[in-house]
Order: structure tokens, then sequence, then C-alpha cells
């Protein structure tokens, strides 16, 4: 039995040795495990493959009922269950003698009673098949095996998960403690769950256990506060799933140099979660993915250990939403979109997210629910690359693209502003339509209007640096030998995610063409050299009053408040701003999109 799951399991030790079924018969197995069932009711009963199990399948036909614990689920089961599950003995202390211990006998009266049914004709068929029927009222019959087993006891284990969730006394898990991870982890520890976190970097696990965070979103008090109520932990042991009642997978899905979805880390957690999967919990995946991951590539896997999504474990898929560093909405405030493998599934996970979560939102599949991800972020990557070719345009025609949009955005109806820059960052925009792109191949789909944007928006840095080299230019300087200063590599203001951040592209390319490339970040105090195209480490810089005037171009990449911008403008000789961090026209500002400054040097020489 799994009294802690809240299931019953029967273990059918049927007969084996040569000549048992001759002085036990299958019907006598039949009376002895309805004896047990109308004793005490089990969800589950695991057999052992023996010639009995055919004999049994005949009797099921007759029942016109179906065998549904066969194959997978027999007694090498109880390998994967471990201590969870206990052998019931089926003759021993059986009552009244009913059947006694020495099994000849037990035939002999058997056969005497059949010859008794026999002589009486239809009287005794119909006595037998009462029999018949009562030694089914409890067995393996679709009265309580098809349907419960099928429906009754997925909605068992529901509802014992359901009154655990209600109750706040699921064991929650999150694999992946990034920027999605953690905040979700503090949020159910903060509903009443205790929420244990999964992450294969030590260094995370023992920030957490520590009581300390290393997310700009999720402050180190919070931290320290559930970790002091104990009921917030990290482990790297993904044994402890063995523990948890529900897991939500929340690892990177990057993109391979092909720009092909890389689901290594999903299949890496997937085997992790699988390994330790045991009835009653739900798995929900949160991860940016294609279309039918959840059911083409987490399902088979959690299956293969012999479980049945929506039967005897819950499968979900539920976006993330977090926009690091947006002090409005976070976690908890972000309306959630779920969708299920089935209705049970789905209703269990918007139970669990509703905890914890303002609003929830339900769709009717899983790919439903992934689909809606990639929606929102190639609508913003499309638009993006709209208004980054429209940048393209106003360069060459000497209009202030940033005007433009600000004038357009007035308009109360019909038009939602986007901005130009220096390229894509962050986990998402940059790499969800590729995912979109690449399954819309697989069925014979050729997205072209998707990875048109891709083409502009990757091609941006390509034109800030020659927007680098024509401000240099204009000092009559070549990008060659030059110290640029990068302001900004994270790849959004007053965070430190690098992540696809432009900014690595624009240092790698001013490096290729000879540039002495420094960088600047209040966020990010060192980039790694396997973190760009340089291949060595950069700390960074001060960029302050009397520390700027050093460098030929001054680069703004990122717009942290936490620069000096007026420092910037009196003491840079070159300013290529690609954010239009600095407001107004000045002589030395070179922006993205925009005509040069009046005033600004107008000579130009043609250096390579």
């Amino acid at each position: 039995m799994w009294a802690a799951r809240g299931i019953r399991i029967l273990v059918a030790n049927l007969m084996t040795e040569s000549g048992e079924t001759d002085n036990f018969s299958v019907l006598d197995h039949l009376l002895t495990i309805e004896w047990h069932l109308g004793r005490q009711l089990f969800d589950c009963v695991i057999y052992n493959t023996t010639p009995v199990r055919d004999a049994l399948a005949a009797k099921y036909e007759e029942c016109r009922s179906t065998p549904i614990v066969t194959g997978s689920f027999e007694l090498n089961a109880l390998h994967r269950f471990g201590e969870r599950a206990i052998g019931v003995p089926l003759v021993s202390e059986h009552p009244a003698g009913r059947f006694a211990t020495n099994r000849r006998a037990s035939h002999r009266r058997s056969r005497r009673s059949r010859r008794a049914s026999s002589a009486r004709g239809s009287r005794a068929r119909r006595s037998e098949a009462s029999r018949r029927s009562e030694a089914f009222k409890y067995g393996l019959c679709s009265e309580l095996y098809l349907h419960r087993s099928l429906e009754q006891m997925s909605a068992s284990l529901a509802e014992t998960l359901r009154e655990k969730i209600r109750a706040r006394r699921a064991r929650t898990g999150v694999v992946g403690l990034g920027y999605v991870g953690l905040p979700l982890a503090v949020e159910l520890a903060k509903a009443g769950f205790h929420a244990t976190g999964i992450d294969l970097d030590a260094r995370k696990v023992q920030s957490i256990n520590d009581g300390r965070s290393y997310i700009p979103d999720v402050a180190t008090v919070e931290v320290q506060a559930l970790r002091s109520k104990g009921v917030l932990d990290a482990t790297t042991d993904f044994a402890i799933i063995r523990e948890l009642d529900t897991v939500n997978i929340c690892v990177p899905t990057p993109l391979r140099k092909t720009k092909d979805p890389d689901m290594s880390y999903i299949v890496s957690a997937v085997e992790g979660i699988a390994k330790h999967l045991h009835p009653g919990m739900l798995i929900v995946l949160e991860s940016t993915t294609y279309p039918g991951t959840t059911d083409e590539v987490v399902q088979p896997m959690l299956e293969a250990t012999g479980l049945k999504a929506g039967v005897d474990f819950f499968l979900a898929f539920s976006p993330e939403r977090v926009d690091p560093g947006n002090p409005t909405y976070q976690t908890h405030n972000v309306p959630k979109v779920v969708g299920g493998f089935s209705p049970i599934c789905l209703q269990l996970a918007a139970e669990l997210y509703g905890s914890a979560i303002q609003t929830i939102v339900p769709v009717s599949s899983t790919r439903v629910a992934e689909m809606v991800k990639l929606l929102e972020n190639t609508f913003r990557a499309v638009n993006i690359g709209l208004v980054n070719e429209l940048a393209l345009m106003c360069d060459r025609m000497n209009i202030n693209v940033w005007e433009v949009v600000d004038a357009a955005k007035t308009k109360p109806f019909g038009f939602m502003p986007f901005y130009p820059g220096p390229g894509l960052g962050g986990h998402c925009i940059p790499i969800d339509p590729f995912y979109l792109s690449w399954k819309a191949k697989q069925t014979g789909f050729d997205p072209r209007f998707i990875e048109l944007a891709g083409h502009i928006n990757a091609g941006m840095p390509h034109y800030v640096v020659d927007k680098v080299a024509d401000a240099l230019n204009t000092r009559r300087k070549a990008v060659n030998g030059s110290n640029v200063l990068i302001a900004g590599v994270a790849y959004k203001k007053d965070i430190d995610d690098m992540r696809e951040s432009p900014a690595m592209d624009v240092m790698g390319l001013l490096l290729a063409r000879g540039a002495k490339v420094s960088y600047a970040d209040p966020w990010v105090p060192q980039v790694h050299g396997r973190e760009w195209s340089g291949g060595y480490d950069l700390k960074a810089v001060d960029m302050t009053r009397g520390t700027i005037a050093q460098y030929d171009a001054v680069v703004i990449i990122t717009d942290h408040k936490a620069f000096d911008y007026a420092a910037l403008v009196d003491e840079a000789d070159i300013i290529v701003d690609t954010r239009n961090a600095i407001k107004g026209d000045h002589p030395n500002v070179f922006k993205l999109g925009a005509p040069r400054a009046a005033g600004a040097p107008e000579g130009k020489v043609a250096i390579a």
C-alpha cells in the first residue's frame, strides 16, 4: 500500500508451480481476491505473470472486461516502487476454513461442489452464474478494475492531491533556480507550501540554503524569512522528488548554432524526475518551447516508467511570463496561462497556481499553452524587427525615428509603440521565434515573415558597429586602434541578466575590427571569456567623471539609470547612443536611426 500517497495496492501472488493450477482452481483464486478486496478496498492490483494470468484473462472476457494491469505493471513494478508497495498473501489467514492450507482438500471440496451443482441442472447453472458474479463483484472485473483503475483511481489520486494543495500540505518542487524558477519557488513558499528548489549549480543551492538571493527580483530578506520558517530549501539531488507532490520544470531552452531548439536541459530534467516519479504527482513544464514538447517529449519519457499521464500522474504546461527588473508585474500578479494533458490535469495545475498567483487563464490543451508563449514573444520580435527596419530607413532619410515613434504613440487606438535598439536580448525574444519557425517547418510551412524579422534584428549589432565607425571617421580616426567603451552589457536596463545580450556581439565585432574594447556596467562586474567571441575575461571599469575622456568613443548599449549621462555628454569625445538615453541634440552624440546633430563635424576620411 502507499498509505502516504493515498493509494491502496493489492499484490496478488498467483500460483506459479507446476500442478498448482490443478489443485487450486482459477475460480478459487478469484474468490480469494474477492475476499481481500471485499474486506478492504484497493485502488490497484498487481499480479505476477503466470499461466494463471491467461486463464484469468479468459474469465475477464466472460465478464466483458479487459485486464488493465498487465505487462508493464506486473510484479516487477515492485522494484520501481520499492518499500511503498507491500504484498498481501492470498491463501493464509482466510476465514472460516473456506480455503484450507491443504490445497488438495480445498480442491476436493470445490470438485464435489461442482458435481452437485451440475446435477441440479438449470438451477445449478444459475447458482454458478451467481457465484461467478459474486467472485467478480470486488475482483478484477470492469465494475472495479476497468472503471476504478482508469477513472475512479485517477479521480482518487487527483482528489488526494487537490486536498493536499488546498490544505497547503503538498510538497512542491521547482527544477531550475534561475530568473523563472527561484521567484516561483518563493511564491509557492509564501503561499504556505513547502518549496524545494532543485538545481545542478551548487552555488545557487548554497546561496538559497544560506538565505541569500542572487536574483534582483527576489529580495534576500524574503529568502531569509522563508528559510527561517523552514518552508524553502534547495538541493542538487533529484532523489528529493520521491518526497514531492508537484514539480515545476523551469530550465533554459537555448538554440543550437544551427538555430534549432536545444532540448537537452528539458530532457535532462525529465530524466531526473522520471527516476523518482510516483503515482499522484503533478508535473508542470514552464520552459519556453515549441508546440508539442509536453506530449511529444515529456509525456513519453515519464510514461516509460510504466505510469500513465492523466491516470497515475498529472501533466501540464504553463509558460513562464517573467519580466526581469519589472517592479510592477512579477510572478504573483502576472496572469498564468495553464494547459493540461487532460481536464483533471488542468484542474490540478490551476489549483496549484491559483494558490500563489492572482489570475489563472485555463486553455484547452498543452499545445495551446505552448503556442501562447511563442505568440507573445514572436509578436514582440516581429514588431521590433519592423521598427528596426524603420530606423535603418530613417538613418538614410535623415529622420529621427525616436521622434516618429513618440508622435505615433499619441494615437489612442490601433497603435502600440516599439523602439529600435542594438539587437534583441534576453532568453525569450531572440530565441522563441526560432522555436516556432523550426516547428512550423516540420509541418511543411515556411514562416517567411517571422524569419525576415529575425534577419533584420540579427543584423542590428553590425549596424551599430558601422555607426561607431562613421562617428570615429568624423574625428579622422579608424576603428582599428581606437579605445571603445561599451556602456552596459546586460540585455536590458537595471538588471544583471546577460543572456543573448547584443552587447556581446557588438564587442566581438569591434574587437574583430581592431578596437580596444572595455565595458562599464554597475550590474555586471565581470564578463567571462566564454560569454563573448573575444575569448578572454573582462572586468567592468568605472564610468564616472574624470575617467571618460580617455576613450575615443562610448557606445550606449544598455541605458542603466545609474549611468551619469550628463558626465558622458560633458567628457566623451564621441557617444553612439543606441537607446535614446541622452535626450536632446548634442554635437558629440550619434543616435541610432537619427540624423547627425547640428554642429557635429561633417568631415569624413575614408578609412577601412
